[in-house]
């Protein structure tokens, strides 16, 4: 009769903290459980501190870990021939000395004053105040303690009668943490909030003023702003020209006497000056042999109507 077998992947992993609680900076020794056939071969161990995580390989089922604090968790995958399986994550229990939370102050209102003190530690802590350099609490304090997971809270009331010094211990085995609590009127800081949230609402209705203004404000057609544009142009070079004008007064227009006479214009009268100056010339070419000194005649017999100006001239 043949007896079976039965395999299967590790189902049902779990991890044991050996040695605990362990001190925060020290070692603890954490075991990974699987239920599985055959046995894990290989181990993933997940170490999650500060919001990160690391990732160990290892073929060991218990496994040490080292320099751990409050907030380190672990958690373990188990491989065998079949499957894997993945453990919850294990919050370490580590021990260590009391912290006075920021949240702890006193806050008077009219004539009661209030102080609250909260500690984390663990294990957990006591506390202890301390008013005017006097440990004991008179009759008149009325004191209050809640304890929630590694967090202890005390609170005390009562009417203000010149309690300017007002301090307050957390202890546990493992140490003590002592702070000074500042007293704070209520009053005042809500008068602070009155005036932050009037300076913040009258800073939207400016906004918004200008915003609607902006958006209904008539815009300049853009025709208009060229003509301006042109108009301011011209100006200028109107300008321009009666500046030219008056820096310059022998100007063509200014002297009409010393105008010359125009070849397309005048073509009959250059006609008439130009045959008693050609004729002229010739005479001049008959005599010239016999006046010395004189200038030559000029050898080009073509003269445009330029030239027929000047000689006439």
């Amino acid at each position: 009769m043949q007896q079976l077998i039965w395999q299967d992947e590790p189902v049902t992993v779990t991890l044991i903290q050996e040695k605990e609680p362990g001190m925060e900076g020290g070692s603890v020794i954490v075991e990974c459980a699987a239920n599985c056939n055959p046995q894990p071969h290989k181990y993933t161990w997940l170490k999650r501190q500060k919001g990160l995580i690391n990732k160990i390989s290892s073929t060991e089922r218990r496994k040490p870990f080292h320099n751990i604090t409050r907030d380190t968790s672990l958690s373990c995958i188990a491989y065998n021939d079949i499957g894997t399986g993945k453990s919850d994550w294990l919050d370490l229990e580590v021990q260590y000395a009391p912290e006075i939370l920021p949240e702890s102050s006193c806050h008077l209102t009219g004539e009661v004053l209030k102080c609250v003190c909260q500690a984390e530690a663990s294990p957990n802590a006591s506390i202890h105040w301390t008013i005017n350099g006097n440990n004991n609490l008179t009759s008149s304090f009325i004191f209050v303690s809640t304890n929630k997971k590694n967090v202890v809270s005390g609170e005390i009331s009562a009417a203000a009668q010149n309690q300017s010094n007002i301090s307050c211990t957390a202890t546990n085995s493992l140490g003590s943490n002592t702070k000074q609590l500042s007293v704070l009127s209520k009053t005042s800081s809500l008068y602070m909030w009155l005036m932050a949230l009037l300076l913040g609402l009258l800073f939207g209705c400016a906004m918004f003023i200008y915003r609607e203004y902006s958006k209904n404000r008539p815009q300049r057609p853009q025709s208009i702003s060229v003509n301006v544009q042109e108009e301011h142009s011209n100006t200028n070079i109107q300008r321009s020209q009666d500046e030219d004008t008056q820096s310059n007064p022998y100007t063509p227009e200014s002297n009409p006497e010393v105008d010359e006479p125009s070849c397309i214009y005048n073509n009959e009268l250059v006609e008439e000056i130009r045959r008693p100056t050609i004729a002229q010339r010739h005479k001049n070419n008959r005599t010239a042999p016999q006046r010395e000194g004189e200038i030559q005649p000029l050898e080009k017999s073509g003269v445009d109507c330029n030239t027929d100006v000047y000689l006439n001239c």
